[in-house]
C-alpha cells in the first residue's frame, strides 16, 4: 500500500541564524514503485477533497483552527500537486496549507537574506543566466525565466555561492546536526568521519567539501589527472561505500537516468543519502528530450544545452512535477525540502533520496 507523510522538520535553528524567509518543511514521500499509476497529476487537488480531509479539528483549538493558526478553506487552496489522489484521501494535509513558508511570491527572488554557505547574512548579486536559445527551447514564461535567473545567480557577495548552492547547503545543514552553516558543518567531527561522494563540483560549495578527509570527488571524462574520471552509468566505486553523495544539476544531463540512479544506489550504504538539486519545472509533466542509442544521439526535441552549452551539458531529461516518481521506482525514500507548493514557477528546492535503512 502506498504511504506518504507530510512532516515538518524538527529543531529549527537558533534566533540569530533563522532568516525570516526560512523554509523548515519537508515532504517524505514513500510509493510504491511497483505500481506505476501510483501518482498522478491533478490541477485542482484540493478541489477534489473535503475539507474535513486536510484540518484537524480539535475541541481546545477550536474546530476550524490548527497549531498554526486559522486554517483556510478549500477552494482557497489552488495547489497542483504529484501526488495520487486516493493517497492524499487518507492523509492530513493542514500542516501544508497553513505553513508560512508557502508564500505566493519565489523564494528566489529576495534580495537578500542568509547564506548558508558562509553562515553570513548579505544582499545578493544577480545576473541574467538563461538565454533566449534555453528558453525557447525549454517552453518556459518570463516569470519562469526570471525565477531561473535567481536560482542560478543571485550570488553571496562573501564566498559566491549562488541561490542553488545556498539551498543545497540548507538541506545539508539541517540533515545532520543543525549546524548555522555548511562552512562550520564540515569541521564538525560527526560529520568528517562521513564517507561522501561529489559527483561532478558543486560549484562554489566545493571547496568546503574538499575540506572533508573521506571525499571522493570525480567529474565526468576528467582530463586532470588530480581529478578522478567517473561515469554515473558505471560507477567504480564499491557497493555500499558512501554515507553521502552530492550533486547538483547533474541528472538530467544523463543518457540512461534510471541506470545512473541504480548505481548510486548501489554505492550508498544503507540508510545512506544522495542529496542533489535538479531543474523542475513543477507546473508540468517530465519530457524526455533526447535519447543515446547506442554512439547516436536521438533527439525527441530540440536539442537544448545548459552551462556552456558544450556536448556533455545537452539536456536528455526535462524534469517537471512527476519527477520524484523516477527516483522512488529506484528504491529511495524522497524528501524535498523548501518545495513552494504556493507558487509553482518558482524552482527552487532540494531532493533529498535515501536508501532505505538506518539512518547513519
Amino acid at each position: 500500500m502506498s504511504k506518504l507523510n507530510w512532516t515538518r522538520y524538527a529543531r529549527p535553528l537558533p534566533k540569530p541564524f533563522r532568516p525570516a524567509s526560512l523554509s523548515t518543511f519537508v515532504i517524505t514521500t514513500k510509493i510504491d514503485p511497483t505500481r506505476p499509476s501510483a501518482i498522478a497529476f491533478p490541477r485542482q487537488l484540493c478541489h477534489n477533497l473535503k475539507r474535513s480531509t486536510y484540518i484537524r479539528r480539535s475541541s481546545r483549538m477550536g474546530a476550524d483552527h490548527t497549531p498554526h493558526g486559522p486554517t483556510k478553506s478549500a477552494k482557497s487552496m489552488k495547489i497542483l500537486t504529484f501526488l495520487d489522489t486516493a493517497v492524499v484521501r487518507r492523509i492530513s494535509l493542514w500542516r501544508l496549507c497553513t505553513c508560512p513558508s508557502f508564500r505566493k511570491t519565489p523564494l528566489v527572488l529576495s534580495p537578500d537574506g542568509y547564506c548558508w554557505a558562509c553562515g553570513t547574512k548579505q544582499v545578493w548579486l544577480s545576473a541574467k543566466i538563461i538565454n533566449d536559445e534555453l528558453a525557447g527551447a525549454w517552453e518556459i514564461n518570463r516569470t519562469i525565466r526570471e525565477a531561473f535567473d535567481a536560482r542560478e545567480s543571485m550570488f553571496c557577495p562573501n564566498c559566491g555561492a549562488s541561490c542553488r548552492s545556498r539551498s543545497l547547503s540548507e538541506a545539508i545543514c539541517r540533515l545532520y546536526h543543525n549546524t548555522n552553516s555548511l562552512e562550520n558543518l564540515v569541521t564538525t567531527p560527526g560529520f568528517q568521519k562521513l564517507r561522501v561522494a561529489e559527483i561532478n563540483s558543486c560549484g562554489t560549495i566545493h571547496r568546503l567539501f574538499s575540506r572533508l578527509p573521506y571525499l571522493s570527488y570525480s567529474e565526468y571524462n576528467s582530463t586532470d589527472p588530480a581529478i578522478r574520471s567517473e561515469d554515473l552509468h558505471n560507477l567504480s566505486y564499491s557497493d555500499s561505500t558512501f554515507d553521502l553523495v552530492f550533486s547538483s544539476d547533474t541528472l538530467e544531463h544523463v543518457p540512461n537516468l534510471a541506470r545512473a540512479l541504480s548505481e548510486i544506489y548501489r554505492i550508498l550504504k544503507p540508510g545512506g543519502r544522495h542529496v542533489f538539486t535538479i531543474p523542475v519545472v513543477w507546473n508540468r509533466q517530465t519530457r524526455t528530450r533526447a535519447v543515446l542509442q547506442g554512439t547516436i544521439i536521438n533527439h525527441l526535441e530540440t536539442p537544448s544545452y545548459h552551462g556552456n552549452g558544450g556536448p556533455d551539458y545537452l539536456v536528455f531529461t526535462e524534469f517537471g512535477g512527476d519527477a520524484p516518481k523516477f527516483f522512488m521506482r529506484s528504491g529511495f525514500e524522497v524528501r524535498l525540502f523548501g518545495i513552494n507548493l504556493r507558487n509553482l514557477e518558482d524552482p527552487s528546492g532540494v531532493f533529498v533520496a535515501t536508501r532505505m535503512g538506518e539512518v547513519p
